[in-house]
């Protein structure tokens, strides 16, 4: 959670910026396949299996009853206030008008006004997909993954998301074989975690090469698809091992992990609206409101669910 707030800072990164640039490149080649991995590992432990439609209808309703409203309620408040504001101060995605920007979030949440929680909606598809997984190959996820890794260099289109479920599925599925394996694996992680650490820093290298847009997209695409994969095991060893499996800033941000999702899009948006209209926004400038960017993104949400959701308790209960 701590990298995906620190990928969020800025969009449009601000002249004299390049570091953060590079910074977020790197990031995004692993962080969000990590994300998935944890969620589809989470999903395989849980699962319970689904023998007739009544059976499927309520684990997708049981999946999807926190995130849902979540998503939609927060997408129509991040319409709503964008359009009351954006005559004012700069916002990011400014909606073309209320039909278009609610057509987008239903349809092309990557294009939306709140594009920062596309994760939520993929997580409600996989919702509807995991007993679909699971009961079509008997509970042997992994025998999709010569088919995932396929779809990770097939273009797709933004439409309903199908460009993140072709870049993340290959994660989710190898995240639902460790949730089923979970203690064979995280015997053999133990065992060997320092070379799944090594392999992974050693990878980063390989976000370096210089590509040229005229290659074809497989090897344009396979260094961050490798990066990708081998963090899987690294990052998950990495949070076994000490100083990592005993830090409680580590355990705060896991607790709060969906509060922080949703509202650090806001918390940030704001403090940086805030900012831009007092100076503009330049590499210095940047520099200086880094730092305060990620602190808020991280602190202000667990103090909204501490001091405000905790009394509600509808509010209470979908952000835990």
């Amino acid at each position: 959670m701590l990298l995906v707030v620190a990928g969020h800072l800025c969009r449009n990164v601000p002249p004299n910026s390049e570091w953060y640039e590079a910074f977020r490149s790197t990031i995004y080649a692993f962080h969000m396949c990590f994300f998935t991995y944890i969620s589809g590992c989470v999903l395989a432990r849980a699962y319970r299996p689904v023998r007739s439609l009544g059976d499927y209808g309520a684990y997708v309703k049981k999946r999807t009853q926190r995130l849902a409203p979540i998503y939609f309620g927060l997408g129509i408040f991040a319409i709503i206030g964008k359009m009351a504001v954006q005559r004012f101060v700069p916002v990011t995605n400014p909606p073309a008008g209320f039909l278009d920007a609610l057509g987008k979030l239903f349809l092309d949440p990557q294009r939306s006004s709140l594009s920062q929680l596309w994760y939520l909606y993929m997580l409600i598809g996989l919702a509807f997909a995991m007993p679909l997984i699971m009961e079509l190959t008997r509970c042997r996820p992994w025998l999709l993954l010569p088919a995932a890794l396929v779809l990770r260099f097939t273009p797709l289109t933004t439409f309903l998301a199908l460009n993140v479920y072709h870049q993340f599925l290959l994660a989710f599925l190898l995240g639902c074989w460790v949730g089923l394996k979970y203690d064979a694996w995280t015997r053999t992680l133990d065992r060997f975690s320092l070379i799944a650490i090594c392999l992974f820093i050693a990878s980063l290298g390989f976000l370096q090469i210089k590509m040229d847009d005229s290659m074809p997209g497989v090897i344009v695409l396979l260094p961050r698809v490798v990066v990708g994969v081998l963090a899987l095991p690294a990052l998950h060893a990495l949070v076994r091992r000490k100083p990592f499996s005993e830090s409680r800033l580590l355990a705060v941000l896991g607790k709060y992990t969906l509060v922080i999702y949703i509202m650090h899009p806001f918390v940030i948006g704001s403090v940086k609206a805030a900012f831009v209209s007092i100076t503009p926004l330049d590499g210095m400038s940047f520099k200086l409101i880094a730092p305060v960017l990620l602190a808020l993104g991280l602190a202000a949400p667990i103090v909204v669910k501490r001091v405000v959701f905790r009394r509600v308790a509808v509010l209470d209960r979908i952000t835990d």
